[in-house]
């Protein structure tokens, strides 16, 4: 009985830092974005639910054209790329503008944005869930201490704690990581100091969707299937995070 129940400690433990490891991609995204430009992004949870939805159609394409598993685990970061560049388009023709009004604006484009983005995933994709399952069965299925755990999900405790690493050294290691947190602190002093703080904006903007769409990009090979409506619990889920 005392076996058992450690085997289910033990078993959920690693779930729940497979849950962590995703909720912080997304909370570190969201953060990052407030924590340079002040603006809650509403529409964050939607670009999770793209990256999700990009990734998914990216396996499901190179499945189709018999690309080996092991080969579709670069299309992780590609999901999120894509994203990341989606963000980079929409900072500065969207949200740019809105800086100096009022947060009821910021909110209002952003949840505006989160409907248009919701209706485009269903446009190109349908109402149908989208799969990513080769990318999971690539990696067996191994053994810890007597029990059996998917080691894709191991795969993905690793990268929230490479991205976590990245992050950390990005911000307080690096130049441009001096460069945000100047801008985050005071926009003006920083503009009059030389620093492009446009180019902070948008670099910020790309990153935290980046990090959102990689969230999206893990889970789904993960789960059976991904949903434009995913995008709102999961961006509630990091918001909680973020906090």
């Amino acid at each position: 009985m005392y076996a058992a129940t450690m085997d289910i400690l033990v078993l959920q433990i690693f779930n729940s830092l497979f849950y962590a490891s995703v909720l912080f991609l997304i909370a570190a995204g969201l953060s990052l974005i407030f924590g340079v430009m002040r603006i809650v992004n509403m529409a964050h949870g939607t670009f999770y639910a793209v990256g999700a939805f990009v990734t998914a159609w990216l396996v499901g394409r190179a499945a189709a054209l018999g690309l080996p598993a092991g080969w579709m685990f670069l299309l992780i970061p590609v999901g999120a790329g894509v994203v990341a560049l989606l963000g980079a388009v929409i900072e500065p023709l969207l949200l740019r503008p809105f800086y100096r009004r009022a947060e009821e604006y910021q909110l209002l484009v952003t949840f505006g944005l989160l409907l248009i983005l919701e209706d485009v995933i269903r446009l190109l994709w349908g109402g149908l869930p989208l799969s990513a399952d080769p990318v999971m069965d690539a990696l067996p299925i191994v053994r810890i201490a007597g029990l059996i755990y998917p080691a894709y999900n191991l795969f993905v405790i690793g990268i929230g704690v490479v991205a976590a690493l990245l992050l950390w050294v990005g911000i307080y290691r690096t130049k441009f990581g001096v460069m945000l947190r100047a801008t985050s602190q005071d926009r003006r002093m920083a503009s009059a100091l030389g620093i492009n703080v446009g180019l902070v904006y948008v670099s910020a903007f790309a990153i935290g969707c980046f990090m959102a769409g990689l969230g999206g990009a893990i889970i789904v090979p993960s789960q059976a299937s991904s949903s434009s409506s995913s995008g709102a619990s999961a961006a509630c889920r990091g918001r909680s995070s973020a906090r």
